[in-house]
């Protein structure tokens, strides 16, 4: 690991081939909002129980165990999301913490409305998770990507909740480094009914399998047909599209990520993926610049985009040091 202190003071799949087909498949299919697959049990690990929080924007499906301080770890926004992404990692904090697991609501087994969340309605919907799982204690939060941008919006909000944040390359929609603007995605965002052709043609598991293969890994294996399966059927789950088509078209789950960043009232542990040319080094050093200070960076050299399911005993390894730190720093 290559460990970096300031001093004191996505994901993307390439449209445009997918378009033509999506076109095609117009002609002979109709879209009736997903499909409504079973999810597979491997999305949480065995000795965690499957809970359900009620809040004002949707219910939230959370996986849960063990007791202590308060854990919780957020998943990305991504086709397929769910926190399946952190289930390789989170087991290993089971025995000295309470950890908490949620599907941001629109992704994974939570609810998913008729209509797009924005990143203001998440936060108020963990609000309501936190208060109901976390009385009067607050809790430490890892999170990744967009959850990252999410677990910041909410600390600068509500920074009684948090007492720790840990983010694995944290991005907002609006000024993202891993999905570029393409035709197809301008496009879909301009012609009704094609964003859900699209959609659906994006989310085949020959298609998540290849993005898996090309993006999400280091590329050495094969992905694991389990990994490919989870993603398929979180994807195709009814009205998973509503978000699904928001993150391909980077539309609605934008905000002023880096501006709240810099005035968050507490230093944050950022870890960061050497092996993902979508997430540069320079990406890094210019978020910690911006993190408040005592902010920490951590490099996972063997890592790429979806280390947590690739990599979980660095991943798990550097989030226990980032914890470890936390309350050194505290005494």
């Amino acid at each position: 690991m290559i460990l970096f202190r300031k001093p004191r003071r996505w994901w993307g799949i390439g449209l445009g081939a997918g378009l033509v087909g999506a076109l095609a498949v117009a002609v002979r299919h109709s879209l009736s909002g997903g499909e409504r697959s079973r999810i597979p049990d491997s999305i949480s690990p065995a000795i965690f129980a499957t809970r359900v929080a009620r809040t004002a924007h949707g219910q939230i499906v959370f996986h849960e165990s063990g007791a202590g301080t308060p854990l919780i770890f957020l998943h990305g926004a991504h086709l397929g999301g769910s926190s399946y992404e952190w289930s390789k990692v989170y087991p290993s904090f089971a025995e000295t913490r309470h950890v908490f697991a949620p599907d941001l609501i629109g992704f994974g087994e939570s609810e998913r409305p008729a209509e797009l969340l924005s990143p203001f309605d998440h936060v108020r919907a963990l609000v309501e998770f936190i208060s109901q799982i976390c009385t009067n204690r607050p809790c430490s939060v890892v999170a990744s990507h967009f959850g990252g941008a999410i677990a910041v919006l909410l600390a600068s909000q509500h920074p009684d909740l948090v007492q720790k944040l840990i983010l694995f390359a944290p991005t907002g929609f609006s000024e993202r480094v891993c999905l570029s603007p393409s035709s197809a995605s301008k496009l879909a965002g301009r012609i009704p009914g094609i964003k859900s052709l699209i959609y659906k043609q994006l989310t085949t598991r020959q298609a998540l399998k290849h993005w898996l293969n090309r993006e999400g890994f280091r590329g050495a294996q094969e992905t694991a047909a389990e990994v490919v399966e989870v993603f398929y059927n979180c994807a195709r789950q009814y009205r998973a599209d509503v978000a699904g088509v928001a993150v391909l078209a980077k539309s609605g789950l934008s905000f002023d990520f880096e501006k709240r960043l810099a005035t968050l009232p507490l230093p944050v542990a950022l870890l960061w993926p050497a092996q993902s040319a979508s997430f540069p080094l320079q990406r890094a050093k210019h978020i910690l610049s911006l993190s408040p200070p005592g902010s920490t960076l951590d490099v996972l050299p063997e890592c790429s985009l979806l280390a947590p399911i690739e990599a979980p005993k660095i991943v798990a390894q550097a989030v226990s040091s980032a914890l470890d730190l936390s309350i050194r720093t505290d005494c």
